[in-house]
């Protein structure tokens, strides 16, 4: 297995990224390519602004975590 360097992972995903973007834009129109990168980007930033939430949650040691279920 080989073990990838910090920027070897860096480069994947935006390979990567480029790759799914462009195959989910085929046959789209530029408005439809528009609305849905909209999207993604207000997918991203909420997972952004949970896992802050949770990074701050868990350092102030006030006990939300969540319980496994």
């Amino acid at each position: 297995m080989m073990i990838l360097s910090r920027n070897d992972y860096g480069t994947k995903l935006i390979l990567a990224a480029t790759a799914f973007a462009l195959d989910i834009s085929q046959g789209l129109s530029a408005n439809e390519m528009n609305v849905l990168g909209a999207f993604f980007n207000v997918v991203g930033d909420q997972l952004s602004l949970m896992a802050a939430a949770e990074v701050s949650g868990s350092s102030s040691g006030n006990g939300n975590q969540k319980a496994d279920s």
